[in-house]
């Protein structure tokens, strides 16, 4: 374990599609998996949570802190990530605009 990381938390959180009728964006779950594994293997405490609302975002922050997290897809209104940025000054976010790494594994012919 690399103790530089050892006290990074790091959360990977991804819209649950699978909760709204007919979309399928199973592979911004695929990515974040995928991420987890190259992360922890790092020493970097990496955590997942799907999610259906930014709601469900900020209440987790509230009783669970992280350094950073990492919003895969821009499901987010930006008013209300600036809004959960502003409450947690202490930690870093991003958002992925692609889910490059798994998006080619969701396909069955892959």
């Amino acid at each position: 374990m690399n103790q530089q990381h050892a006290a990074k938390r790091v959360l990977l959180a991804h819209k649950l599609f699978g909760a709204s009728r007919g979309l399928s964006h199973i592979g911004l779950g695929i990515a974040a998996i995928s991420t987890q594994k190259v992360l922890r293997a790092s020493g970097i405490q990496a955590n997942i949570q799907a999610l259906n609302t930014s709601h469900q975002l900020a209440t987790n922050l509230a009783t669970n802190p992280h350094d950073a997290v990492i919003i895969s897809a821009p499901w987010i209104p930006t008013i209300e990530l600036a809004t959960i940025a502003h409450n947690h000054p202490e930690t870093k976010f991003a958002v992925c605009c692609h889910s490059n790494v798994g998006f080619p594994t969701s396909f069955a012919s892959s």
